[in-house]
């Protein structure tokens, strides 16, 4: 019965409306599009007011600050991972002097950001950078995901000071001497400690407001503090 009237018949009904088309209730479809407007609409103020600030549901970066850093929230799958890395204990930084970073919500934080660009990365995907990342978004994270936005992207920066641009070209031609030989005339090498100081100096000067002319390190002093 199945294969002999059924599955034919069936066949010939969406073959037929494949070639017709299907009337469409255009009065109805303009009705249900003013209703579902309306609601979107009411979901969004109310999406704001809860936020308690103006910010674009449409971007995922903005939407990835309000929900991960402001409210704080955390879904299922992400508390099982940060629970599980978290009792892997502590990160170790061990080219030279070594950076060392914990876990805690930084993690979390700093994995999210990263998951959510969309252009290459690779120039901060090192370990003293990563270092630096732990070490800015522990102090203040909404101003490092600013910050760490333009040095990853380079987007909205027209001063050749201005630190994000300055670290961001620095981060660009440079890579970490790991004692191989150089493979470009165009990159220049440095140990990990000064690479993580070149971040730190940076993010100092974007929270004070002030310009970058030039990197300045001192390997004989003590590491800068994370304003």
């Amino acid at each position: 019965m199945m294969g002999n009237w059924r599955i034919p018949t069936i066949s010939n009904v969406l073959d037929d409306c494949t070639k017709r088309g299907v009337a469409i209730d255009l009065n109805r479809v303009s009705e249900t599009t003013t209703v579902l407007q309306a609601e979107q609409g009411s979901m969004r103020a109310q999406i704001i007011d809860t936020c308690g600030e103006e910010f674009s549901i449409e971007n995922q970066w903005q939407l990835g600050v309000v929900l991960f850093e402001k409210l704080g929230l955390i879904g299922e799958a992400e508390l099982k991972r940060l629970n599980q890395d978290t009792r892997q204990g502590e990160v170790k930084f061990e080219e030279e002097k070594g950076i060392h970073a914990k876990y805690y919500k930084q993690t979390k934080l700093v994995g999210d950001f990263l998951r959510r660009q969309q252009l290459d990365t690779r120039h901060v995907m090192r370990r003293p950078t990563i270092a630096a990342m732990y070490a800015t978004f522990d102090k203040a994270p909404t101003i490092a995901a600013m910050f760490w936005q333009r040095v990853c992207d380079g987007l909205g920066i027209n001063n050749k000071n201005d630190p994000c641009g300055r670290l961001r070209t620095e981060l660009l031609r440079t890579a970490i001497n790991v004692g191989g030989s150089r493979t470009s005339q165009d990159i220049k090498c440095v140990d990990s400690e000064t690479m993580y100081r070149w971040c730190i100096q940076a993010w100092n000067c974007y929270r004070a407001g002030e310009e970058l002319k030039a990197f300045r390190v001192d390997l004989d002093k003590a590491r800068p503090a994370v304003k």
